[in-house]
């Protein structure tokens, strides 16, 4: 007889080794970003349809006036990576050749296509402003790095459950060789029918 309280103990395992498989990855990275360059190459790679969150605020020792949101009061210009954006504020791309974004103090990115994730600031010249950055990365569930990774861990989970199947079988109806186990299944089956 099968005892319910591990066939209900390997389904809530199977169960959850089921959503874990599924359930998208998140990084979280910091960065410091300079007003001495326009734009700085963070080195995270992102996948289409990868989703980030995006938080600064002005580093200690950064230059009166700095500040993600950037300085209304300045005049914008076409010789702005973003024109329509107070001068100094926070901007992202997704890829080199990407537009930028406005992310100012926090803000949300998605990736459309794969690339890298650049971050800096909306000035025409060098600045003594830098910022702290934290970004939180969620991978896509349907990006294709997931989706490439995604069979392999369902059949090492496969194989996982399928082990701790056999031994909790093995458990329940006893180890013996294949030929003891064939006479046992016998008798089950002999006893149903004179039951």
């Amino acid at each position: 007889m099968i005892n319910i309280r591990h066939s209900s103990s390997l389904l809530i395992l199977f169960a959850a080794s089921i959503c874990f498989a599924q359930a998208p990855s998140t990084s979280d990275y910091s960065f410091t970003i300079s007003g001495a360059q326009t734009w700085t190459d963070t080195g995270v790679d992102l996948a289409s349809g990868d989703a980030l969150t995006i938080t600064a605020e002005t580093k200690a020792g950064s230059e009166s006036g700095c500040n993600p949101q950037g300085v209304p009061a300045t005049q914008s210009g076409d010789q702005l990576p973003l024109s329509s954006t107070p001068a100094g504020a926070l901007i992202a791309k997704t890829s080199e050749k990407a537009g930028p974004t406005v992310i100012g103090n926090s803000g949300d990115l998605a990736a459309k296509e794969a690339g890298h994730l650049f971050l800096g600031l909306n000035e025409n010249s060098p600045s003594g402003c830098a910022f702290a950055v934290k970004v939180k990365l969620a991978h896509s569930a349907t990006a294709p790095a997931a989706a490439a990774k995604t069979p392999t861990t369902q059949t090492g989970m496969k194989d996982k459950l399928s082990s701790a199947a056999q031994v909790f079988l093995k458990g329940q109806f006893g180890g013996g060789n294949a030929a003891s186990q064939t006479q046992a299944n016998s008798a089950v089956g002999a006893n149903k029918r004179h039951s």
